[in-house]
């Protein structure tokens, strides 16, 4: 299906699996029940969680790559205003969902843990409310 005139290319999306999947992998939390064989796999690949990053970065920089070139060759200029406006409107979407469903998951004090954290120990989106509501110079002093 076409993207803003851009067909989807199969092995880009795969790529970005792998980028998204290596990062999140480096997030889990294991249980200390978890089967013997989970926790050394885990452990090997939350280590490739920086390479999930930079892939990640490197496929970002080459489709809006591609999209400015579409658009030069198209319109024979780039108009950085409309270029932005159009990132926005498909990014800023999911973005504010996103913060909404952490803030509300905040709120209820369910919030996630980190690799090695236990469940009972707050995490820093346990603290988000009060994060947001201090200043950030006064919450550095």
């Amino acid at each position: 299906m076409p993207v803003d005139g851009v067909r989807r290319s199969l092995e880009l999306d795969v790529l970005r699996f792998l980028a998204v999947a290596l990062v999140l992998i480096q997030h889990f939390w294991i249980p200390g029940d978890a089967p013997s064989w989970l926790k050394p796999l885990m452990q090997v690949l939350g280590r490739g969680g920086w390479v999930g990053v930079e892939l990640f970065f490197v496929l970002s920089g080459f489709l809006i790559s591609g999209l400015l070139f579409s658009e030069y060759r198209r319109f024979g200029t780039i108009k950085a205003a409309r270029f932005l406006a159009r990132r926005a409107f498909k990014i800023y979407p999911a973005f504010y969902a996103f913060i909404a469903f952490w803030i509300l998951v905040a709120l209820r004090g369910r919030a996630p843990c980190s690799l090695g954290q236990s469940p009972e120990r707050s995490s820093i989106l346990a603290e988000l409310p009060r994060r947001l509501a201090t200043p950030y110079l006064v919450a550095r002093s």
